[in-house]
C-alpha cells in the first residue's frame, strides 16, 4: 500500500514530511498520481477507541476493518471513559496518541456516522460531532483529519481515562 498525504493547515498548502516506511511523506505523494490521496485530506480520520480496526464491536466491524493506517499520532484533546465507550474532547493542552486512518470508500462516513450517533442535519441532537483537528504525526509532521468529539455536557463525575 503506497501512503500518500498532501496537508492544508491554515489556508497553506504544502507538503508535510512524515516518515513512513523509510521514506517521507513528501516522497511517497511525489510517486504518487496527482489526483489521487495527496490532493485530499477529507478521506482521513483519527481513530482513539472503538473505531479501530482492532477494537471495533461487532457492530461496526465490517466498516471499521475497512479503514486504512496510515500511521500513529496525536491530535490536542482529552479522553473520558463512559460506561460501554470512550469519548473526547477536543482541548489544545491535552495530548491523546492514536491512529491516523482513510477511509477509502465515501459512503463509509454515513455509517460510522450512525454509529457515533452523529446526525449532520440534526447536531444538537448528536452524541458525538464530526470535527477536524490537526494530527501530529509521530515524527512531528502535522496533517488535517476527522474525529468524533464527544458533543454533550460532561456527566458528573466522569473520570479522564
Amino acid at each position: 500500500m503506497r501512503l500518500q498525504v498532501y496537508v492544508r493547515f491554515s489556508g497553506v498548502s504544502r507538503w508535510t514530511g512524515a516518515a513512513v516506511s523509510g521514506k517521507t511523506w513528501n516522497e511517497r505523494c511525489g510517486e504518487a498520481l496527482r489526483g489521487t490521496m495527496c490532493d485530499r485530506t477529507d478521506d482521513l480520520i483519527f481513530v482513539y477507541g472503538t473505531l479501530h480496526p482492532d477494537r471495533a464491536p461487532t457492530q461496526i466491524a465490517r466498516v471499521a476493518r475497512q479503514l486504512q493506517l496510515l500511521g500513529e499520532g496525536s491530535i490536542g484533546a482529552r479522553r473520558y471513559q463512559f460506561r460501554d465507550y470512550p469519548g473526547v474532547v477536543l482541548d489544545p493542552a491535552g495530548e491523546l496518541a492514536g491512529h491516523l486512518f482513510r477511509v477509502p470508500d465515501p459512503a463509509l462516513w454515513a455509517e460510522l456516522d450512525a454509529y457515533e450517533g452523529f446526525y449532520p442535519a440534526r447536531p444538537d441532537t448528536s452524541l458525538f460531532l464530526r470535527k477536524r483537528t490537526v494530527v501530529t504525526m509521530a515524527d512531528g509532521s502535522t496533517v488535517e483529519a476527522w474525529v468524533y468529539e464527544y458533543a454533550r455536557p460532561l456527566p458528573r463525575g466522569t473520570a479522564r481515562s
